[in-house]
């Protein structure tokens, strides 16, 4: 999954000051990370088309709202489960405990991970959301086998800033309803599994607590209308050499 170089940085002479960068969806791999790209960092728009045109920690994934074709950065993040119940209902941020690094960071840090203004994410509504739904093909539901085997699965998310999204909520072909803040929602309920109405719809639980495993349902379409490649799995994006 991961090719390169364990060292901050992917090896980077000066860490705080990256020449390389991790980059990735499902697999990662080092590539250059240029200084045009320090600050394209969670919700600014990307260099280039290139994966590896964010800055390090930050991939182009969502697009800047509902109706929107501009792709912008976002920051990856560590999540945890993020539901109505008194265990979870905290959560929205990510895992303050997970160490990332930022950009211009000499080392990674605990906290660093989360979609907190500064951190990872950019805006008061940023919230930590599982990446494997994402990562899902939006008709068969499968995911890289490498990536649903790996370490990844249950850890990796992104940071989304819901209140630039809406959905289509009766099936009219007009987005008339908001993403939901997943600390209203109950955890996955097996009484209504064709409705989007608790959190494991809305990419806040694992895998393995979701209804997408052996269950009736694929995906969610609302989440693969916010993001880069909505008509499948996201698309391979090749690295800029420099």
């Amino acid at each position: 999954m991961l090719v390169g170089t364990p060292a901050a940085a992917c090896g980077s002479p000066n860490p705080s000051q990256p020449s390389q960068g991790c980059y990735g969806f499902d697999e990662f791999s080092c590539a250059p990370a240029s200084s045009a790209t320090w600050t394209k960092t969670d919700r600014v728009a990307p260099a280039s088309s290139s994966i590896n045109a964010c800055a390090p920690g930050f991939v182009p994934f969502f697009y800047a709202g509902t109706g929107s074709t501009q792709t912008m950065c976002t920051g990856l993040c560590a999540a945890l489960e993020v539901d109505s119940t008194p265990a979870h209902v905290g959560n929205s941020k990510g895992n303050a405990a997970a160490l990332a690094k930022l950009p211009l960071s000499a080392a990674p840090v605990a906290g660093d991970g989360t979609c907190a203004i500064g951190k990872k994410g950019s805006h008061a509504s940023s919230t930590c959301r599982f990446i494997w739904p994402y990562l899902a093909d939006t008709f068969t539901g499968e995911l890289p086998v490498a990536f649903e085997n790996g370490p990844l699965l249950d850890t990796l998310g992104v940071c989304m800033a819901i209140s630039f999204f809406q959905y289509d909520s009766n099936a009219d072909g007009f987005p008339d309803a908001p993403h939901p803040d997943c600390t209203t929602l109950p955890p996955r309920s097996s009484a209504t599994p064709d409705d989007d109405d608790d959190a494991a719809d809305w990419s806040c639980q694992k895998r393995s607590n979701s209804l997408f495993v052996g269950g009736p349902k694929t995906t969610n379409p609302a989440l693969a209308d916010i993001r880069i490649g909505s008509s499948g799995p996201v698309p391979v994006m090749r690295h800029t050499f420099e």
